[in-house]
């Protein structure tokens, strides 16, 4: 089995745990017993840090199978499957955006770190479609 099945192998036990825990009861998962929740107040940066090693280490090991653009079209493909999960509720999430962002500086300074993956992601994915390198 490759690294790849295995990362693969990975989100789909985790998907199922998270599918049988919400079929039972959502706050178990959603609610304020879940773990996270406990957590004192997570600091963001540590989260974000987190978070970004984990995208290297998949991102490497997705790498030595496939190309930047066909990762970035599959994650296109993820982002249109969590809008379908968050269409429903699309109102409260876009009223939650603007109420923590009063202009654009707001935003940069609150999602500066997203924003600067996001970047460089689009920079490498233009630069392999017109370069090729």
């Amino acid at each position: 089995m490759s690294t790849i099945e295995i990362l693969a192998l990975v989100l789909i036990v985790f998907s199922f745990i998270k599918l049988i825990v919400i079929a039972i009861n959502p706050q178990l998962w959603y609610g304020p017993t879940n773990p996270l929740m406990k957590l004192p107040a997570l600091n963001h940066n540590v989260v974000n840090v987190v978070f970004l090693i984990l995208v290297a280490i998949i991102l490497f090991f997705l790498l030595t199978e496939i190309n930047i653009v066909q990762i970035f079209v599959a994650m296109f493909l993820g982002v249109l499957l969590v809008m379908i999960m968050f269409v429903s509720n699309l109102k409260k999430i876009i009223e939650m955006l603007v109420g923590d962002t009063t202009s654009s500086k707001d935003f940069y300074r609150r999602y500066w770190f997203p924003s600067v993956v996001w970047l460089v992601l689009m920079i490498w994915v233009l630069w392999k479609i017109f370069y090729g390198v």
